[in-house]
């Protein structure tokens, strides 16, 4: 066993109740593996208790649990654990309100992306860039802790595999993956049944499918058609965030265009711009450091600066005109 794998077993012993945190803004990796982990936690008899910044949007609320992730933050607890980021600009929020709180305590971050930042209350990483997500991440490490998977922990880290993994389809997708999905199944995970309610929970409604049809109308491409660019306004995000993320309506179809290389979609919340991207080439990551952001090398994000979009359109357009040149 691994220096680390010891060191979070001890850590976990020592504490009783445990603080699970994700990302500000969480996604299907993030959430499936905080739930995965109250599960897993919860059978060890701890109290685990569940925090991000901002509440579970709608295509998050698949599986039991999701109510249990507050916006509130605990008075007391004896551990962090936080799940799917080692980077302080996808805390920020988070970081601002509570980081003061957060370094009187151990923490370990679980994360499988490349780029990290310094965040000043983690005191233990397992960062693991050859996994696919963080959910494979722990069920590896409940495999080496002896932690047992239950029913309830397989589906909901299964949910964050298939997440984060894209089916199975992703370049990180690896024997670690497969296997750490098979462990899920053989807890209990149904993926016939997951699938299935993920269907119906994402089924559009027709005016979904018709703001899709509008913001599809409307990128731009660019660099003879290597980078798409889609731009969504205030009033677009308020008006659908309930419902479903306009990006994610777009990005998907965005990035399969025939020469495409980047797809970015650049959303902006009024006080602030955050781009989302896709990459059929491995540069997604760099360019989002460029801008201090992070993910992997096919899936990343950033914050832009300012709260001009044409302004900050430019700037990634400048950005990929010197990293994303032809191979």
């Amino acid at each position: 066993m691994s220096t680390i794998y010891k060191d979070i077993k001890q850590l976990v012993d020592e504490a009783q109740t445990i603080l699970i945190l994700q990302p500000d803004n969480p996604d299907g990796d993030s959430m499936g593996s905080a739930l995965g982990l109250e599960e897993l936690l919860g059978d060890l008899g701890k109290t685990p208790l569940m925090y991000s910044y901002k509440p579970s949007e709608t295509y998050l609320r698949l599986h039991e649990g999701w109510d249990r992730v507050s916006q509130t933050f605990p008075k007391a607890f004896d551990l962090t654990i936080l799940v799917d980021t080692a980077s302080p600009t996808l805390l920020v929020n988070t970081l601002e309100k509570h980081g003061a709180e957060l370094s009187k305590h151990p923490a370990v971050v679980v994360d499988h992306h490349n780029s990290r930042s310094e965040m000043g209350f983690i005191t233990h990483e397992l960062i693991e860039p050859d996994a696919a997500s963080t959910g494979e991440q722990l069920v590896r490490l409940a495999n080496e802790l002896d932690w047992a998977i239950s029913e309830q922990a397989g589906t909901k880290l299964a949910a964050a595999i298939i997440s984060d993994s894209l089916n199975l389809t992703v370049p990180m997708t690896s024997y670690g993956t497969v296997s750490a999905l098979a462990d899920c199944v053989k807890a209990g995970a149904d993926l016939a049944q997951m699938n299935q309610r993920k269907r119906e929970a994402n089924a559009l409604t027709p005016s979904l499918q018709t703001i899709k049809a509008k913001l599809l109308t409307s990128v731009e491409y660019a660099f003879d058609g290597r980078l798409a660019i889609a731009t969504i306004d205030t009033e677009t995000i308020d008006r659908y965030k309930d419902e479903h993320d306009p990006c994610d309506l777009i990005i998907w179809d965005m990035q399969w265009v025939k020469g495409v290389e980047v797809a970015a979609v650049f959303k902006h919340y009024g006080t602030k711009i955050k781009v989302s991207m896709r990459a059929k080439r491995p540069i997604a990551a760099r360019l989002a450091e460029a801008f201090d952001g992070g993910g992997h090398d096919r899936a990343a994000a950033f914050r832009a600066e300012g709260t001009d979009m044409q302004v900050a359109v430019d700037k990634f357009k400048e950005a990929f005109a010197k990293i994303g040149a032809p191979e």
